[in-house]
């Protein structure tokens, strides 16, 4: 995949971003969880792209909160796996102990390299997709030409796109979660 990524950089003078889907679901079970980080964490060092990773239907996740063992900001930032760890280790899975120090060693070696962090999506959602969207322009560089992908219609919509591929995520969340309690209660 390396090569098909070079070569079509350098035949078409393309600049690519990697978009590494994840589905948010798996966040319900800390082992999905921490095997999608460390994946996640893979293909960023194989492909040697610019990358984003995406937790994909953060709606469905929602609407299972309860079986959330932290916060959404939690497992979008992919901060202090050691909480994640003791979480597997409380647990009475059969893997828990036989595994213990192999989850510990990854946990360290996500924590070690600090580069994985996740953007949520719900295409559901506007708002969130064109802040997917300005975190890929941002990547690889088109960010800098918002002015191009203005809408007509809305003046200041480059404005957003750039606002949107600088802007914290904890903010995002947090209006994000706001719309989402309003789309339930008009449901």
């Amino acid at each position: 995949m390396t090569k098909i990524t070079q070569q079509l950089t350098k035949a078409l003078d393309l600049r690519l971003v990697a978009v590494h889907l994840i589905d948010s679901t798996l966040c319900v079970d800390a082992y999905r969880y921490l095997s999608a980080v460390f994946l996640s964490l893979s293909a960023m060092m194989q492909l040697e792209l610019p990358h984003i990773n995406v937790l994909s239907k953060i709606d469905m996740v929602m609407d299972h909160t309860d079986d959330l063992s932290f916060s959404l900001d939690y497992y979008a930032g992919v901060s202090d796996l050691s909480q994640l760890l003791w979480t597997l280790q409380t647990t009475r899975h059969p893997m828990s102990e036989k595994f213990k120090e192999f989850n510990r060693l990854i946990a360290e070696l996500i924590e070690d390299y600090g580069l994985v962090s996740f953007e949520p999506l719900d295409i559901q959602d506007k708002e969130c997709a064109l802040r997917v969207l300005g975190r890929c322009d941002t990547a690889n560089g088109h960010i800098m030409n918002s002015e191009k992908v203005e809408d007509p219609s809305d003046p200041v919509s480059g404005v957003r796109l750039f606002q949107a591929g600088f802007s914290d995520a904890g903010e995002f969340l947090d209006e994000y979660l706001e719309r989402y309690e309003e789309r339930l209660q008009q449901r």
